[in-house]
């Protein structure tokens, strides 16, 4: 296996209608670029980076960590009812791997819409950075617009380094 690099989309608008589980998937990814992009209510996952449990070079020993870096999104527009919005992921690190996480990519212009559901989610993500993260919720509904997950069990599972610099929710 080998890290998929220098790639993107630009222009597109994704109709899932609830039907469809993801958006956009992305495994162990580097130098995308993804830009001008909506996608209406994806059923789990608006934008979901996830990492290979594996070592790449075919999991040999010094063989390069599987995560999603350097990746650029911008104006990004997603509407979702039920599923999270942007999800940022890793894997466990588990038998013969090390645990790879997505690390070092800029998220732009990001607008939500959520209702009862998660916006943008940071889990086993480090050193990225959102630069403006507009989330819209109406009233009497339920979820969070951006969160931070990790947990103690030794694994690299964090939510660390990253930065947010600009929030509007309404």
């Amino acid at each position: 296996s080998k890290k998929a690099t220098s790639g993107g989309i630009k222009g597109i608008g994704i109709l899932c209608n609830g039907l469809a589980g993801r958006g956009i998937y992305c495994t162990s990814i580097n130098s995308y670029s993804f830009e001008d992009i909506t996608i209406d209510d994806p059923q789990s996952t608006g934008i979901l980076m996830d990492c290979l449990d594996n070592k790449l070079n075919n999991g040999a020993v010094g063989g390069d960590p599987a995560d999603n870096q350097n990746n650029n999104f911008d104006q990004i527009s997603i509407k979702s009812d039920t599923g999270t919005c942007i999800f940022l992921a890793g894997n466990d690190g588990t038998g013969s791997t090390i645990g790879a996480n997505t690390s070092l990519n800029y998220f732009g212009q990001i607008h939500l819409n959520i209702r009862n559901n998660e916006g943008f989610v940071f889990n086993y993500a480090d050193g990225n950075s959102l630069e403006m993260l507009r989330v819209f919720q109406p009233e009497g509904f339920t979820g969070n617009g951006l969160r931070f997950d990790a947990d103690d069990s030794g694994q690299d599972k964090h939510a660390r380094h990253n930065v947010c610099y600009q929030i509007q929710t309404a």
